[in-house]
Parts: structure tokens; sequence; C-alpha cells
């Protein structure tokens, strides 16, 4: 019998209760460690938030709401009179919260609702946060498959969070009463094998944290676009973006190695991926997939174009339909960045005179039929190549401010698509060695990229009066 600190008295009633502290391990998730609260004093949820609530909810854990009992973080429950109660270390506490691992406004995107579990770490007692993350379907320490349905019923797991249903039966089912939990398999787990584990789980999580510090490319990918600006239209960003997109090369070997040079960015990522045949031309015509991610780059340089430079695209918009030959287009002053925006999306929706993205007749719905399919990467696993087309929008985007830049100086602009059409990505390197089941990427981009996506407003050298006398 462990009795509570007296320093807790004042904020909590001082009751006793047994506790193993050497059944507690690193990377357990805050579901597991509550569980094993539950199972060693035969008590239930409501128990948990009047011991550990916070002061304010401790009283009335009926009141308690969805965000409250989520445990995905701690939800309303005191992390310190967790820690100090249960006697965790500092590295238990910050392990057992899925938004340790990834940004905090991805945890309702990226982290399953629902309870997910290794059918073999659940037998000796363990779970991870690591098994919440949708950005993985199996498990990191024993590649098996993760479930959420009942190994004996088959019913769906509850949800992640500290409700009745969830704490009804310790490490087992609500609906059948199985328990999924075998003491004989939990003393069978060696020393050895919890050291392995914590390699493991470590591995991932200095990964994941690259990834949150915008160290990877999908990090550099999504800050340079901004997908989710704020918390507020955080859904209504998520719902338009595949769910693809949040893994880099999946979870399962993370073993990243970053090194900086002069002027490129040089990051090798080595994946496990399976030795499948070449897929069937006829089966792999569907470009959705890419057309999804262009669509949500696209989606969201159009947005912050029209947030600095609206009338600069619809004063194109209007210059267009003066008499032009071919593609050539008379203008007084030019907008690099609204000129960059046309010739990106000329380019990559297949549309040869600029004037159909203005009229309302030849104004075409554009699909993934109509995709610039020469550009999406063959010969790779799918995830590989979605992130290669990725960063080859975004290059190719860079690659028309310059040409929008260069444009300034000149009479008369064109869109010249040949440009685009020559370029071939050779700012960054694609490089495969295959080993087994196990391929390498090299990746090498500019650090200029960095603002590739930056649309400050103008800056006019000058005033509007002499602009109105050039004018007329």
């Amino acid at each position: 019998m462990n009795q509570v600190n007296t320093e807790s008295a004042q904020t909590m009633r001082q009751t006793q209760y047994t506790w193993d502290t050497s059944k507690c391990f690193p990377f357990e998730s805050t579901w597991s460690i509550l569980q094993k609260f539950t199972m060693f004093n035969a008590c239930g949820a409501r128990d948990i938030q009047r011991e550990f609530g916070i002061p304010s909810k401790r009283q009335h854990p009926q009141n308690w709401s969805d965000r409250d009992r989520d445990l995905h973080g701690w939800g309303a429950l005191a992390p310190s009179i967790v820690k100090e109660a249960l006697r965790l270390t500092d590295l238990q506490v910050r392990t057992a919260q899925t938004s340790n691992y990834i940004r905090p406004e991805e945890v309702k995107a990226l982290a399953s609702r629902s309870l997910r579990y290794c059918a073999l770490c659940i037998t000796t007692g363990f779970h991870t946060p690591l098994h919440q993350l949708l950005i993985t379907s199996t498990c990191p320490i024993h590649n098996t498959v993760l479930l959420n349905t009942c190994m004996h019923c088959g019913k769906l797991t509850p949800l992640y969070a500290l409700s009745r249903q969830a704490f009804y039966n310790p490490y087992g089912c609500a609906e059948c009463g199985e328990v999924w939990l075998k003491k004989s398999q939990v003393k069978e787990v060696t020393a050895g094998e919890h050291a392995e584990r914590f390699r493991i789980l470590s591995e991932i999580e200095e990964w994941l944290n690259s990834r949150k510090e915008d160290r990877t490319i999908e990090g550099e990918i999504a800050r340079l676009t901004r997908f989710v600006s704020g918390e507020d239209d955080f859904h209504a960003s998520v719902r338009r973006l595949p769910e693809r997109w949040a893994d880099v090369l999946g979870v399962r070997t993370p073993h990243l190695v970053g090194t900086l040079r002069d002027t490129d960015i040089h990051i090798t990522i080595e994946y496990v991926t399976a030795n499948l045949p070449a897929p069937d031309l006829e089966s792999s015509l569907s470009n959705k997939p890419f057309f999804d991610v262009y669509r949500a780059i696209r989606r969201t340089l159009t947005r912050r174009l029209r947030k600095n430079h609206r009338h600069c695209f619809e004063k194109m918009g209007r210059s267009i339909w003066f008499p032009v030959t071919d593609r050539e287009l008379s203008v007084r002053r030019l907008c690099p960045e609204a000129y960059a925006l046309l010739l990106w999306r000329m380019f990559w929706e297949n549309v040869d005179i600029p004037q159909k993205f203005f009229s309302r007749q030849l104004l075409l719905i554009r699909s993934e039929a109509v995709l610039a399919s020469d550009r999406i990467p063959s010969g790779l696993p799918e995830q590989a190549a979605i992130r290669i087309f990725g960063m080859e929008c975004l290059r190719t985007f860079r690659r028309c401010l310059d040409l929008g830049a260069s444009m300034q100086h000149r009479d008369h602009i064109t869109f010249p698509l040949y440009r685009l059409h020559n370029d071939r990505g050779m700012e960054w390197i694609l490089k495969i060695k295959s080993t087994g089941t196990t391929q390498g990427l090299h990746w090498w981009w500019p650090k200029r990229w960095e603002h590739a996506c930056c649309f400050p407003k103008h800056k006019f050298e000058r005033s509007h009066d002499s602009l109105m006398r050039i004018a007329c």
C-alpha cells in the first residue's frame, strides 16, 4: 500500500491504493497506465476522475466533456497529481501523450478516436500512443497489424477516452468480457526485450519530433504551403488533403540521416516496401491521389494570392481579353505572383491559352483526367511517388515565379510552357538502391525554396499619382 504524499492533501483527498511502479514503462500510453491502476484497485473511470482530476472538475465527473475525457493528452486530469501519486518519471509522463509525437493541432486528424492496439503488445500489458497514430497501420515493435476490434467477439473497441465503457473491463473487451492481458506472458518479457522496445520507440520519437520541427521533407511542404493556418479552420483544411500526405515514407524503419551542405539540403530516408510486381498499365491510369495533392496545393496558393494580390489577378484577367497574338499579352505593369499562378495552372492542367480560366463559356471542370500525367513518377511505391509529385508541384511554381520576374521588363509577356516542359526537375535528384525489401531515397533541394510560396504585398516604387499619369 502506498499512501499519497501529504503535499497533495489540499488538492486531493488522501486515500490508499495499490500500485506497482515496476509495471510502468517509458512510451506507455495514458490509457495503459490508467488501465493498470483500474485493474490493481478494482475501480472505474469515475474513481480516476475524482482521484486525479483538476480541482475545478474533480467533484463533478458527470459533467466532464469529451475534451476533458480525451486521453490523447491529459484532458481534465492533472498530470502533476498523476505523476506524484503513481511516482512516474518525467519521461513516462511526456511519452504517454499522443501530442508528444505530432503537433497538437494535428491530433484530431492524425490520431484515431477509438482504441487501436497490437495483439502481441496488449497481452503483455503494454500499449503506446504510437498505436493511435493513423500514419501507420502496423505495430512498430512487432510489425503486426493494429486492431480496432476485439480479438474474441469482433466488436469495435471503445473510444480512446476516460469513459465508463473503456474502463469497465481493464485490458479487455467491454462487450464480451474477454481479457486481452495474459499474466503469464507478462512474466516472460525479458529485460533485453524491454531494452529493444525502448530503442525502437526512441528512434521513432526522434524521427517524429524532427517532423514537428520541420526538419523533414513533409514538414517543409506543410510549412511552405501552410495547409492549416489556425485551429479554427482546421477541419475544413484537413478534409481537402489526402490522409497519406501526413506520412512521410512510413514509420516502420525511420532511419533518417540529415547532412547540411553549403547550398543544398540532403536527406536520406530508408523505408521497407514489399517487392510487388509492376502494376498493370490499365489499372494505374487513375491520377486521383496525385490530383488530390495538386488540388490542395492549388487551393492554398490561390487563397494566399487572392489575399494580397486580388486586384492584380483580376486586372490580369481583364487585360487578357485585349487583342493578342498567339499567347502574347501587352501590359504596362506585371504582377509576377499572379502571372506565376496563371502559368503554373496552365502547365499542370494542360491549358493552352490563359483565356480559358476567365471565360464562362470556356471554363472547364478540372479533374484528374487532365492532370499532366507525364510528370507523375513511375516505378516507385505510390506513397513515395505522391511525395515526389508534391515536391515537383512546389518546384514548378518556384520556376514560374522566376519566369514572372523576368517578364516584368518586357513590353509583351508570353506563357512559355515549353520552358517548363523542358525543365525536368534538375533541382532535386533521386537515387534508388534496392536491397531486399529496403529502398533508399536520396533528396536534394535548394535552400531558396524556403520562401517559394510567400506572397508579400507590392511595394510600389512610384506613387499612385505618377502611375495614373503613365496610364493616361
